[in-house]
């Protein structure tokens, strides 16, 4: 129910009524009467508060001694709520260890249970004395006018789709200042050049600095390019790293440390590395939000300034830092931005609400230009965060008398506020109380930082923040939290680079991440490690990535920083200097996914967090789990897939609550896996040994099943029982896949074939996601039960297209919006189908690129086009080159990736202009990438075509 979530304002008090309810009820608590008394006195005081509670939490701006009497009151209800917590779990192992018969220590348990339940009390009580003696609350409900919404119809949200492809249309009042720029940036001047560009938060400047990028890319002037976030407190190696990462040519970067990647904390080799990898190259390199002139010098180390045409781009809020990027201050730029007219802000904020520049508004939307260029100043950032929550306020011609006065009334509530901040104020307070905890949390990551989707969701879900609906329906409010949060310009979409137009992730603009951060304070909601200095923390974030120099955490006890009440613990940066795990006992989310050099035996202790309901690890050193795993029984998630661990302790079976188990490759699973009926997600299980067939058995029971990986690694020379191998593999996923399996992830290992199940596996009847991928292996023909697959909206699958029909098969798949084809056959001609396509990847590297739509009938609605193929020039000019795309009417994206591999420079230079020929006469005039694999080039030549 929806009064049971944690919130940022209400705290923990909703679900602990309900656990008191329970406590006093439940016979197995096992209370005495005195007991019960005071547990009933303690919920009857609370159950008094939570109305005027609630109200409080509704008004937008409370006052600072109300915040105060809320803040009292949050923190009680936290501490009862942990108490009860412990309460409740030793209570269970006295029963398991049979101490509970032992007579003396239960009559001193029952004296220390009541004195802690006192305590609690007298504190509620105090709280409600203090709000009563100052007249805090009058009591009663806020107003309509000044409440916050606390009501939202999660069901199934949709995102905006022009908030998914911003990136294809030029942003406002950006083509001027590019243009520019990118003269600056390519004419033949030999020396280092920078250009900075200058502005408030929420002016634009990464927007322009990506559109300069995005440009230059396109234009092959340079040997290599990147695009790094500096940021307020920046780590320079962390910078550098990145830098490398983007620089390094991929077998490089992936060989060891002495070819490749510096290891952890060798800033003075990341220096050397890049100084000596540039010296000769021509570089263009981005450094978005540079805050300080030390940090600019500091990185600028690593920068050779050769006379090879590089370029350096920086992005700041400061004049100053500005001028300390110069190397040469007569030649070098400065660009200032300026806020938007009345004319381009007007055209910003139509095309946000009305989905263009051009659509006339109705009369009555008139005054609200005024007031939306009074409030953002200008700042196109501001004005889309302002439009975005504005376009759901408007439903019908005449709303906009309504919106115009609700707008007036919020300008006039912060005075003191200027510009995005005000409007962050108003879109924040204009947010149901669940859906503020969710975006507050977001704090916890670093600025910058793109967020995974599924990790952020099951992390709201396991500290409390989603209605509980059943399992099914907490997800499903998840994610329409996560796509409203995109709807209101809060959030930024991050898609997968196959195009699939399902956001993976997010990323949070800086202006809004400050702003979030500094009402995470005040709310006491999340702590970061910069601002530990505090009596009680809740959530806690530590970033080591920019702490190399810093005290180890051993050596907090000089502090006495109290981590025994912290509920979530998320580490980036060095392991090794976070704190032991024995402080956390009442940790409910624990994600070490970006903790660097994570060890094994950093998690020894695990089992002692009884509270445990997310589990996210990373790191190649972390090869095992503890026995003690079996203890966190309530458990929901754990996230291993970018460990080494390859097998589960027997104890596993004991995670009765596990819904989503995901390891990167599961060799062995204990027996008892039927009991953990809880399992909804479950990747990624090696089938290469008789056991692990038998296993595939098993998960026939497990009926809560909606994901599930296989990787069948069985090769035919191999095993002289592989005919009954295969019977036995395709018997039990016929039996899974007749469930309520929505998502299936077949991959082979190399040299091992899935013939076998072109005819004899039917997929399941609800699959809305396939992906049957393998590094060598094609289908020889579409698997023919696919054409049941009448759900599908994502297909991935490599195939032997040598008849017609097999793409037919695939084409007249009713729900296909997602297609990633890797062929082996060329020509491929499209002719029909594919009705509801917008992504169409095809990748086709054994051949040249002969990719034909034959009719207006195909891919009617396809807006973005990825194909890969290998370059051969005899081929080629054998066969001749087809890339026709004018039958393509919806076409707004296109990405070639060319492998280069024993190409000359002129065959790689002509493929690319007969691309850029072919894409520049569509009609639509689609946005044009181009990417090369294999691909070294030692000098490029400066008289190509601007």
């Amino acid at each position: 129910m929806e009064s049971l979530i944690v919130s940022a304002s209400m705290g923990a008090i909703n679900p602990l009524l309900s656990k008191l309810s329970r406590l006093i009820t439940e016979e197995h608590a096992k209370l005495k009467d005195r007991e019960r008394k005071e547990v009933i006195f303690l919920k009857e005081e609370l159950g008094c508060m939570v109305g005027l509670f609630r109200g409080s939490a509704m008004v937008e701006d409370p006052d600072v001694q109300v915040k105060e009497w809320m803040r009292q009151v949050r923190e009680v209800a936290y501490d009862t709520e942990d108490w009860l917590d412990l309460f409740l779990h030793h209570q269970l192992k006295r029963e398991q260890n049979f101490l509970g018969r032992l007579s003396h220590k239960a009559r001193s348990r029952s004296k220390r249970l009541v004195e802690q339940i006192r305590q609690l009390r007298d504190r509620l009580v105090a709280a409600s004395e203090r709000r009563t003696r100052y007249k805090l609350v009058d009591g009663g409900m806020p107003s309509a006018s000044e409440a916050a919404v606390d009501v939202f119809e999660a069901s199934s949200v949709a995102i905006d789709p022009r908030l998914l492809h911003r990136e294809e249309a030029a942003p406002v009042a950006i083509d001027g200042p590019k243009t520019e720029l990118v003269k600056l940036l390519v004419d033949d001047e030999r020396h280092l050049r920078v250009v900075s560009i200058v502005g408030m938060a929420g002016i634009g400047k990464t927007t322009l600095a990506k559109q300069v990028y995005r440009s230059m890319m396109m234009r092959k002037r340079f040997n290599c390019q990147a695009f790094v976030y500096v940021g307020q407190s920046p780590s320079v190696r962390a910078v550098l790293m990145d830098i490398l990462r983007q620089v390094l040519p991929q077998t490089q970067e992936e060989g060891g440390c002495s070819s490749g990647m510096p290891g952890s904390g060798e800033v003075q080799q990341a220096i050397a590395q890049l100084r000596d990898f540039l010296q000769d190259k021509r570089y263009l390199i981005v450094f978005d939000d540079v805050w300080s002139t030390s940090a600019w010098k500091a990185i600028n180390c690593g920068l050779p300034a050769n006379s090879a045409g590089s370029r350096i781009v920086a992005t700041t809020r400061n004049h100053d830092v500005a001028k300390s990027c110069s190397n040469y201050p007569d030649d070098d730029v400065i660009h200032v931005m300026e806020p938007l007219d009345e004319s381009d802000s007007k055209k910003l904020f139509h095309s946000r609400i009305f989905g263009s520049e051009e659509e006339k508004c109705p009369e009555d939307c008139s005054p609200v230009h005024v007031n939306v260029l009074q409030i953002c100043g200008g700042l196109p950032w501001a004005i889309l965060v302002l439009a975005s929550l504005l376009a759901r306020k408007y439903v019908e011609p005449g709303g906009w008398n309504m919106v115009n006065r609700s707008t007036l009334a919020r300008l006039e509530q912060y005075p003191p506020l200027k510009g995005l901040r005000k409007v962050l104020h108003m879109s924040y307070a204009d947010l149901p109380l669940p859906m503020k905890s969710c975006l507050l949390y977001l704090s916890v990551f670093p600025k910058n930082y793109t967020i995974n989707k599924d990790r952020l969701i099951w992390r709201w879900v396991a500290e409390g923040f989603i209605p509980s609906k059943g399992e099914e329906n907490t997800l499903e409010t998840g994610r329409s939290y996560f796509n409203e949060l995109i709807n209101r310009s809060l959030i930024q979409p991050v898609l997968a680079d196959d195009g699939d137009d399902e956001p993976t992730g997010c990323t949070v603009h800086a202006a809004v991440h400050d702003f979030v951060v500094s009402l995470c304070s005040e709310e006491n909601f999340v702590t970061l490690g910069e601002s530990m200095q505090r009596d009680v923390i809740r959530r806690l974030s530590l970033n080591y990535a920019k702490q190399e120099d810093g005290p180890l955490a051993s050596d907090m006890g000089d502090v006495k920083i109290n981590l025994s009440k912290v509920r979530s613990l998320t580490v980036f940066g060095f392991a090794q200097r976070m704190p032991h795990l024995a402080n956390f006992l009442l940790l409910r989310v624990l994600d070490l996914e970006d903790a660097e050099k994570l060890e094994s035996k950093n998690i020894e202790d695990i089992g002692r967090l009884f509270n445990l309901r997310y589990l996210g690890l990373g790191g190649d050193h972390v090869t095992e789990l503890p026995d003690s795993i079996g203890e966190l029984e309530s458990l929901e998630t754990l996230e291993a897939r970018r460990t080494t661990v390859s097998r589960l302790p027997p104890t596993a079976s004991r995670l009765r609550k596990l819904a989503r188990l995901l390891i990167k490759l599961l060799d062995d699973i204990p027996d008892g896996l039927e009991k953990m009926q809880a399992l909804q997600e479950l990747s990624m299980i090696n089938v290469n040994s008789r056991r692990s067939l038998d296993l595939m058995a098993e998960l026939v029971k497990l009926r809560q099943l909606r994901a599930l990986g296989l990787k069948w690694c069985f090769r035919d020379e191999l095993h002289g029982e592989i005919q009954t191998y295969r019977s036995d593999f395709v018997s039990s996923l016929n039996k899974i896949t007749s469930s309520s399996l929505e998502s299936l992830f077949l991959h082979s290992g190399d040299a091992c074939s899935l013939d076998f199940l072109k005819d004899a596996w039917v997929p399941p009847r609800l699959l809305q996601k396939l992906v049957v991928k393998s590094l060598n292996y094609y289908f020889p023909a579409t698997p023919v039960h696919i054409a049941s697959c009448t759900n599908l909206t994502y297909l991935e699958i490599a195939i032997n297209l040598s008849r017609e029909e097999d793409l037919s098969i695939i084409a007249n798949l009713p729900e296909l919006t997602t297609l990633k084809l890797f062929a082996k056959e060329n020509p491929i001609i499209i002719r029909h189908g594919f009705l509801c396509l917008k992504v169409f990847w095809f990748d086709c590297r054994g051949c040249g690129l002969n990719l034909v739509f034959k009719e207006a009938a195909a891919m009617p609605q396809l807006r973005k086009l990825h194909v890969s193929f290998k370059l051969l020039a005899q081929h080629q000019a054998q066969q001749g080159f087809d890339f026709d795309l004018h039958n393509l009417y919806a076409l707004k994206q296109v990405h070639a990736n060319i492998d280069c591999d024993g190409a000359s420079v002129s065959d790689v230079v002509s493929m690319e202009d007969a691309i850029r020929k072919n894409v520049s006469m569509h009609p639509n005039k689609p946005a044009l990438e181009l990417s090369k694999d294999n691909y070294i080039e030692e000098k490029v030549t400066t008289d190509e075509n601007i």
